[in-house]
């Protein structure tokens, strides 16, 4: 979100869309073309810890399905965990699917719905 959200105002404006592609280029740290699920975490704020469970947590992991924030469903679009060449490239596309009330922007709302919220479905 950060990469995309240039102005820092939680919402995408339709620039911000334009520019979408461009900015997740500027995530590939090892510019092999593709945005790995390392390179998509947001740096650790310097002194911060580790943060989350430790890492020999014995509860069970299978059953709990970890939350994938709506703009990274749309990025995306193979559901493997990381962002290829070519969803880099559609991402504005892909991005502009968020946008249910079609203003050409992307509100805090539609980046990050709250449980309640359910945008209409075209029938």
């Amino acid at each position: 979100m950060e990469a995309l959200d240039k102005d820092e105002d939680g919402s995408i404006s339709a620039e911000e869309l334009k520019e979408a592609s461009e900015a997740l280029k500027g995530l590939d740290k090892n510019n092999d073309g593709k945005l790995s699920a390392d390179e998509l975490k947001p740096e650790r704020p310097p002194g911060g810890g580790q943060g989350g469970p430790p890492e020999d947590d014995d509860r069970d992991k299978s059953r709990r399905r970890p939350h994938v924030p709506p703009v990274m469903k749309a990025l995306d679009a193979d559901e493997d965990g990381e962002i290829s060449a070519e969803e880099i490239e559609g991402a504005a596309e892909a991005l502009a699917e968020l946008d249910h009330n079609k203003d050409g922007k992307l509100s805090r709302m539609e980046i990050r719905p709250s449980r309640r919220f359910n945008p209409k479905k075209d029938d």
